[in-house]
C-alpha cells in the first residue's frame, strides 16, 4: 500500500540548460529539464526513487517542513522591491528594524517553490 507525501521543491531557471529543481528536504535530490514543466515532472520521479532508496536502506523519510519568507536588506547592492535600507547614525544595538534604517513591507503571495505529492 502506498501513502501520499508532500514535498517542497525549488525550480531554478538555468541560463543555458533550461531548469533545475531541488527537493528542499531531500539532500541531493535534484533534477533538470528543458522546460519548467519537464523539470517538475522529472523531480517527481526523482523523489519517488529517492524515497524508495531511503526505505530500502532503512533510513528515515523526511517529514513535512514549514516554509517561511524572511526579508533582509543589506548594503551589498541595490535593495530589492520588498525592503530598503538607509544609513543609520545610531551607534549600538537598534531596538527595531525601523531604528536600524530598514523599511519592511510584506512579500507578495507569489510562490517560491512548487509542492508535489509522492505516492511512495
Amino acid at each position: 500500500m502506498s501513502t501520499s507525501r508532500e514535498y517542497v521543491v525549488l525550480p531554478t531557471s538555468e541560463a543555458a540548460s533550461g531548469f533545475s529543481v531541488t527537493g528542499l528536504t531531500l539532500p541531493g535530490c535534484t533534477s533538470q529539464g528543458e522546460t519548467r514543466e519537464e523539470a517538475l515532472s522529472m523531480i517527481r520521479e526523482a523523489i519517488e526513487v529517492y524515497i524508495e532508496s531511503l526505505v530500502a536502506h532503512g533510513d528515515p523519510i523526511p517529514g513535512p517542513v514549514e516554509i517561511e519568507r524572511v526579508i533582509v536588506a543589506s548594503d551589498a547592492g541595490p535593495p530589492g522591491p520588498h525592503a530598503t535600507a538607509s544609513a543609520n547614525p545610531t551607534l549600538g544595538q537598534p531596538s527595531s528594524p525601523q531604528q536600524a534604517g530598514f523599511s519592511l513591507r510584506p512579500c507578495p503571495a507569489a510562490p517560491i517553490a512548487s509542492v508535489f505529492e509522492s505516492s511512495v
